[in-house]
Order: C-alpha cells, then structure tokens, then sequence
C-alpha cells in the first residue's frame, strides 16, 4: 500500500484534525516517516516496511513501560479506542508527536547526557517489558561467520580480518554479565537534542534484553569516536555520567575494551550481513574496514582510562 493510501485509512481512525501538510523524512532505515501538520499540532506518521507486526507490537509495549517510568522518548499517540498500532494486513502504522530537536554535537556534555539517560534506561526492570532478543549478540553475529563465501576474492581480505578478530574476542563474552532492557541502537542519529539538551532517545526497533555492557559499549562507539579514533576525553565523561547512577561490577570494568572491541565487530557483521555479502559495495566495504581498523585498535587505549 502506498503511504497515501494509509494516511487517508489512518488519520480518521485519530482525534488529530484534519491533514494540512505532509513531508517525507529522510532518515530511516527500517521505516518510512512523513512530518504530518493537522489541526491539531505537527506529528510524524510511521510506516514499518521492514519489521513483522509481531516485533513492532512488542516495541510498543516496551514503549509503554518506558512512558510510565518518564523516560525521554517519543511515545505512539493513542487513536479513538486506545491503541497505538494500527496493521493493514502484514504492515504496522502508527504515529507520534513531532519532537523538533537536532543530532547533536559531540562533546562534554552531550555524551554525558547520554550516558546518564542510559543508566537510567538500564535501571528498568527488564522482567516488565516483553522479551526480545538482541539481533546483534554474539551467537548472531557467530552465526554470521559460518555463512561467509568463499566464492568472493574481493571480500576475502575483509572475511579474513573479521575472522581473526572475532576468534581473539569470543573468549571474553563468555563471562556472566548483568542483563537488562538495552536499546541496542543509541547513536547520535537515534537522540534528539536542543542546544546540548537531551529531548528523547528513539527508535527502539533494536530494543532487546541483553548484557548491559553491551549497551554501553555501543553507546560508546556512537558518541566517544571521530574519525574513527577514540576521544578520551569523550570516554571519561561518559564513563563518570554513567556510573554517577549505575557503578559497574568489577567484571564489567575488566571487560569494557573487549565489548567495545566486540560491538565494533558487530556492527561491521551488520553491514557485511545486509550489504556486502550480498553484492559489491565501495561505500560498504570502506564502512566495515573502518570498524574493523577500529576494533584492531581499541584496546591499546585501556592504560590511558
């Protein structure tokens, strides 16, 4: 169905006003957003073109549990019955409120922002919002390993790296970690800020319940890097904002450059998984040798923290 088609089908279905605006949005991956201005104020309209209904229902429960313990994120708008999800056969819809911030810079108080609003989302019981595996943990991206051709020669060199570093970081992730709600996601592009302020973290689609360190290391790699190298000053901050509301375990200290290690890898294992083992891609494979370039690097950075 085309995004006019189910706006008209929608929008009535909601105590919004009439329609007197629209814009497609740019940024997205997984789904499809359009700037709405009605009668009633500004809101972003949502197509999920990529996720089954069951895993977007799953998110708004989460989101649900996150509205009630006032947690900074954009929230689905209810429609004239209560629900937030509306499904045209296999395709979920909803819609939001417009939050009109910006990505925002990287510095000081930005990253420790962050940082605070991560512990605070780590703080969530994770026995009140519905389970979710995380796509990118690390039997997934060892799964992944298993199905690289060897067909390829231009990949050859990149699965070869890969390879070598997943083998020399797979023992550290074999310790028992503290598990929670995790966003799996938390790059600047996913944040909404005013000035230096956080206004809301979106785009849970990656939510999961998983090891925390995972998160934070993953975080980390979002707002603690430029051009590909670590920002130490960026790394302290965000390390002291985060523990000022949750302390890690000694374990988690002894293993947050190995995570930050791993979370470069799976994330390189994503762009390998949805683009380059499916076709030659400059742009792609110039994207997973910086992370693995950065993965190769990181731990020599453990003495100055």
């Amino acid at each position: 169905m085309t995004a006019e088609t189910l706006m008209a089908e929608t929008w009535p279905r909601y105590s919004l006003g009439k329609i007197r605006h629209t814009q497609r949005l740019q940024q997205g991956f997984a789904n499809e957003n359009y700037r709405v201005t009605s009668e009633k104020g500004i809101f972003l309209f949502r197509i999920y073109r990529q996720q089954p209904v069951e895993h977007v229902t799953k998110e708004h429960r989460m989101l649900a549990v996150l509205q009630a313990h006032h947690f900074p994120s954009a929230f689905p708008v209810p429609d004239k019955n209560g629900n937030t999800l509306q499904v045209f056969g296999t395709l979920p819809v909803a819609v939001f409120p417009f939050i009109a911030g910006t990505i925002p810079q990287l510095n000081e108080q930005t990253t420790a922002e962050i940082a605070r609003t991560l512990a605070r989302l780590h703080t969530i019981p994770p026995g009140t919002v519905p389970f979710k595996e995380n796509v990118l943990a690390a039997k997934e991206v060892e799964k992944l390993t298993t199905r690289f051709p060897h067909r390829h020669p231009f990949l050859q060199s990149v699965i070869n790296n890969f390879l070598r570093q997943w083998k020399e970081t797979k023992p550290f992730l074999q310790e028992k970690l503290p598990t929670g709600l995790i966003h799996g996601d938390l790059f600047p592009d996913n944040t909404l800020f005013s000035d230096n302020q956080l206004l809301a973290i979106i785009d849970f689609e990656e939510y999961g319940i998983d090891s925390l360190l995972f998160d934070v290391a993953m975080t980390m790699n979002g707002f603690c890097f430029m051009d590909n190298q670590p920002q130490l000053r960026l790394l302290k901050h965000f390390l002291k904002a985060y523990e000022s509301l949750r302390p890690f375990t000694v374990t988690e200290k002894k293993l947050l450059f190995p995570y930050l290690r791993y979370t470069a890898l799976a994330m390189a294992s994503w762009h390998l998984r949805y683009h380059l083992l499916q076709r030659p891609d400059t742009k792609q494979e110039k994207r997973v040798w910086e992370l693995l370039e950065r993965a190769d690097q990181i731990e020599k950075y453990a003495d100055y923290l």
